[in-house]
C-alpha cells in the first residue's frame, strides 16, 4: 500500500525545491494543481488496493491472478502486484485490469476463488 503521508511529503518537497529556485507565482500554482490531482490518484489507487487486495482481477495481458498490493516505485510510477500462483511479478499502475468481485456472478466469482484457493498456497477472497 501507498503511503500516503510520505507520498504527500515527496510533492511538497518538490514545491519547495521549486520556490528556492525562484519558480513564479504562476508555475507554482500549476505545480500545485498538478500536484493536487497527483494525490487524488495516489488516494484512488489506496482506495482501490484497501478494498480489493487478495481478489482475483483479469490482469492487463488478460490473466485471472490475485492482486496482491500496490508498489511505489522509485520513478514516481505506482505499480500493481499480482500474483498468478506460480509467480508474484508487478505492472504499471497505468495499465488497466478488471476486478472481478461484483462484476461477475457472485457464483461465479465463488467458483473461481474456491478453485484458485484449491491449486494455490497464497488465497484469495
Amino acid at each position: 500500500m501507498i503511503d500516503i503521508k510520505k507520498a504527500q511529503e515527496k510533492i511538497n518537497m518538490t514545491i519547495k525545491d521549486r520556490l528556492a529556485q525562484g519558480a513564479s507565482g504562476h508555475a507554482l500554482i500549476r505545480l500545485f494543481k498538478i500536484n493536487t490531482e497527483q494525490m487524488n490518484i495516489i488516494r484512488s489507487l489506496n482506495d482501490e488496493i484497501t478494498k480489493h487486495r487478495n481478489e482475483l482481477i483479469i490482469c492487463p495481458s488478460q490473466k485471472i491472478v490475485r492482486l496482491v498490493d500496490l508498489l511505489d516505485g522509485e520513478d514516481n510510477d505506482y505499480y500493481w502486484i499480482y500474483d498468478d500462483g506460480t509467480e508474484i511479478y508487478q505492472s504499471t499502475a497505468v495499465a488497466i485490469h478488471t476486478i472481478l468481485k461484483g462484476y461477475i456472478e457472485d457464483k461465479a466469482y465463488e467458483k473461481l476463488v474456491k478453485d484458485w484457493n484449491k491449486k494455490n498456497k497464497e488465497k484469495a477472497v
